[in-house]
């Protein structure tokens, strides 16, 4: 019985949560797929000579948990209302375009 509420449970965070890509459930669309898409954290932070190693990984392995799909949604009550937080350093949707 405790395993039909928890696979329950399960269906029902990954259904309204972009398939687990936006956690918090809040995001109104899915515009980063419906499938998470691992990456090794240790190996995206290398790709930086920038960042301090350590630190990358600990902002991106708790930010995004390695899922470049990851996303979030911000509410009208933050500045950066009705956008998304997307990727694996779950970079600003309005701010991403300063990167390309």
């Amino acid at each position: 019985m405790k395993l039909i509420i928890f696979l329950l449970l399960v269906a029902l965070v990954f259904s309204d949560s972009c398939g687990g890509n936006c956690p918090w459930g809040t995001c109104p669309l899915c515009p980063c797929s419906t499938s998470p898409s691992p990456v090794d954290v240790t190996a995206w932070c290398a790709q930086s000579s920038v960042w301090d190693q350590t630190c990358c990984q600990c902002i991106v392995g708790h930010q995004s948990g390695g899922n470049a799909n990851y996303m979030s949604y911000n509410t009208t009550a933050q500045i950066n209302a009705n956008t998304f937080n997307i990727g694996v350093a779950t970079i600003n949707s309005v701010t991403i375009y300063l990167f390309r």
